[in-house]
């Protein structure tokens, strides 16, 4: 792994590390500022938790990128026929959560899917999600959906977007924002279960149901970070 050093508009320093994959790879990385290249014709899966992620998906590549209570990603589907999953994952107990995704792409017949899923305990939280497809990303296909539950009396913004430059795509947005389910709380209890472990049950489904396509080494990381069963 290297480092790039670049100065932004103000003379700051801004150090970012670099990560090539030149093979299939499952990898837990935790960083501050991070570059991510997927090689042509790989297909990797990454647990990351991070402040600033850039990754670019290069010919025939697939990317699954997991985040865990990460701010900011933005994905650059730049090869022909490359994919990335974005899921960003989150449990905020008294805080402030800000979450921006964006998936760019800029090769034909590129896939991208963002997937933000979360709970939230005496907190705010804004998520933004933007699929921009350029002139050139010709039969591209590109996905978000916000899915988030409350706790409590938590307050969340979720903020899709959308830009095209290019009319042979497809593009398309999704958000849900829920409370626990009373209902489903009282049949659990008819069941023997008692109120507080009925609730973990109901968020323990709620994350795992993303889980099915990842790595059970990386899905077992995953729980323990979230403290699911």
């Amino acid at each position: 792994m290297s480092t790039d050093e670049t100065v932004d508009g103000n003379g700051r320093v801004i150090r970012m590390k670099i990560l090539e994959l030149k093979k299939n790879e499952e990898l837990v990385l935790n960083e501050d500022k991070i570059k991510i290249i997927v090689k042509q014709n790989t297909k990797s899966f990454i647990l990351i938790e991070a402040n600033e992620i850039i990754t670019e998906t290069e010919k025939n590549s697939e990317l699954t990128l997991i985040t865990l209570n990460s701010t900011k990603v933005h994905a650059k589907l730049i090869g022909n026929n490359s994919s990335q999953k974005t899921i960003n994952l989150f449990k905020a107990n008294n805080e402030e959560i800000s979450i921006e995704t964006t998936s760019e792409h800029t090769g034909k017949n590129t896939n991208s899917r963002i997937e933000t899923k979360g709970t939230l305990t005496k907190s705010t939280a804004t998520t933004k999600g933007m699929v921009k497809i350029n002139s050139e990303a010709d039969e591209s296909d590109g996905y978000q959906k916000s899915d988030l539950l409350i706790l409590d009396d938590s307050k969340v913004i979720s903020i899709p977007d959308l830009e095209i430059h290019n009319h042979n795509v497809t593009c398309s947005h999704g958000s849900t924002i829920t409370k626990l389910d009373q209902d489903q709380i009282f049949y659990m209890q008819s069941r023997g279960l008692n109120k507080e472990d009925a609730e973990k049950e109901i968020i323990n489904g709620f994350f795992t149901s993303m889980l099915k396509d990842i790595p059970e080494e990386l899905q077992t990381k995953i729980k323990q970070k979230l403290d699911l069963k």
